[in-house]
């Protein structure tokens, strides 16, 4: 009996040590991952300005400012309209089939596109920037049919 308790308390010291050890690689995997992985957002975010130039929308790079406004790792790009009617800030994130562009805002919609799929993220981008302009006109009805009348 006391060599059995003997055996499984070695057992665990050893396995303590090994998964500390593992927990440290994984760790420093997903570090070498994420700092990879930084470039590989910046990169797809400015080819998403560049194709967004060319249609009107302003592009600012947040995590290009020498003082970043909001305390997140992952990169965000801030698209608006040059007026300043309607914005909205993307960002990139890496999911099962690929990286893709999000919404950094909204969680219900966040999707905007795959990042493989420029065009279509574009598309998509200028529709949602489009479609809060319009928004924010308000349909054309008259004022004595408006809300509350």
């Amino acid at each position: 009996m006391g060599a059995g308790r003997l055996a499984e308390g070695l057992c665990d010291r050893v396995g303590g040590l090994l998964s500390g050890a593992v927990d440290q690689v994984e760790r420093g995997v997903l570090r070498g991952r994420d700092l990879a992985g930084v470039r590989v957002r910046v990169r797809y975010l400015d080819l998403l300005a560049v194709s967004l130039g060319p249609l009107g929308w302003g592009c600012v790079p947040l995590y290009r400012l020498p003082v970043r406004p909001l305390p997140v790792r992952c990169p965000v790009l801030w698209v608006h309209s040059r007026n300043g009617d309607a914005g909205l800030p993307v960002t990139v994130l890496a999911t099962c089939l690929g990286w893709s562009y999000v919404n950094a805002s909204d969680t219900r919609t966040r999707w905007v596109g795959w990042c493989s799929d420029r065009a279509g993220a574009v598309a998509e981008i200028d529709g949602r920037l489009m479609a809060q302009i319009s928004a924010q006109d308000g349909p054309a009805v008259p004022l004595r049919f408006g809300r509350g009348q």
